[in-house]
Parts: structure tokens; C-alpha cells; sequence
């Protein structure tokens, strides 16, 4: 999996993907996906996806299909997640914001390919897989509040690091505010998903 800044103009496909969190909404375009986003009161109105349009995105874009699957293994039965569930294809590109921060780049990528399915890593622990000293923690958690790709790049694995020195349970995840909002109980559901908790 690649992770780029992503200048260019195309077409853009939506997904709508039913999972036992709801649903997750994609956006992609023949090269890679733009935006994965949880659906929350706040963004159902905004992410309306047309029946029509879903059936076209899938017969014109097989990264679409990749996608779909990916998800479906996911969140299929907790049996199937390995050391790692592989991604769609290891070219996909996960194309961020033209004016995204340097760091994002740096700090997402150490977290898709460094922090497996069934584990979790501190704020200070990213910051230093990603590069930067231990202190950077801040900058982590900032890259987690922008993170456009929940799940595929897996911001829910981040927690404080008090947590991970006294154990983490069900009452003391932290926050996550894949979309904007705080979503914890998806958190935990995604962390007892993966046997974390």
C-alpha cells in the first residue's frame, strides 16, 4: 500500500459498504481511494450514494471490488484475522488532501504497515515508528484526528499510553474521532473485533 498527496482531477466513485458498525462510505477513483468515512448522524445526510452509481463504480473500477472485499473479510468472522488481513492489493494508493501536512504522510504510513491486526501502539510509540522522538506524541494524535482512511490506515489501534502500561479494557479505549465525532463505542467494537480487548 502506498500513501501519496494526491494533486489530480478525476472522477470519483462512492462506495457504500454495510458492516456491523454501520455503514462506511468509500471514495476512490480508478487509482486508489481518496476517503473512507463511518457513518454518523453528520455525515448521512452528506453522503448520499445512488444505487445507479454504486453498480457503475463497480463494473468501471476493479479497485473498487478490491475494496468491497477487503472489507468484507474485516469484519467477516474474527477466525480469519491473521498477523495481518491483507489490503486490497499491495499497489493501492490512498491518495491524501493536496494540502496535507508533511507529517500525516509519514505517520500514516508507519501505522498501515507497522502496527498488525490484534495490536495496539502508543501515542509515543507512533510518533517514534514513524521517525520522530517520543515527545512527538502530540503530533501523533493530531495525524490520528486527520486521518481519511479509518480502518484501512487502523487509527482505532492508537491508544494512550497509560493504557497500554495498565492494560486496556473496555471503559478506558480513548477517544476516536474517525468523521469528526467521537466514536469510542466503535473503537471498542473494532478493538474487541481484533481480540485486543
Amino acid at each position: 500500500m502506498h500513501i501519496s498527496i494526491c494533486g489530480i482531477t478525476t472522477d470519483l466513485y462512492h462506495l457504500a459498504i454495510y458492516t456491523p458498525i454501520g455503514r462506511i462510505y468509500v471514495t476512490t477513483c480508478l487509482y486508489g481511494v481518496h476517503g473512507v468515512a463511518i457513518e454518523t448522524e453528520s455525515t448521512s445526510n452528506q453522503l448520499i450514494i445512488e444505487a445507479n452509481e454504486i453498480e457503475e463504480c463497480i463494473s468501471n473500477a476493479n479497485i473498487i471490488k478490491q475494496i468491497d472485499q477487503w472489507f468484507q473479510l474485516y469484519f467477516g468472522d474474527c477466525e480469519v484475522l491473521t498477523d495481518r488481513v491483507p489490503l486490497p492489493h499491495p499497489d493501492l494508493t490512498l491518495h491524501l488532501p493536496p494540502h496535507s501536512p508533511p507529517y500525516l504522510h509519514r505517520i500514516l504510513t508507519a501505522l498501515s504497515t507497522e502496527v498488525p491486526t490484534g495490536s495496539t501502539v502508543s501515542y509515543s510509540q507512533l510518533a517514534q515508528l514513524s521517525g520522530y522522538s517520543a515527545s512527538h506524541c502530540r503530533l501523533a494524535a493530531r495525524a490520528m484526528k486527520l486521518n481519511p482512511f479509518p480502518i484501512l490506515v487502523p487509527c482505532h489501534r492508537v491508544v494512550p499510553k497509560q493504557l497500554r502500561q495498565h492494560g486496556i479494557t473496555a471503559n478506558s479505549i480513548g477517544r476516536y474521532t474517525a468523521g469528526g465525532v467521537n466514536m469510542s463505542h466503535i473503537k471498542l467494537w473494532l478493538l474487541q473485533h481484533e481480540g485486543v480487548i
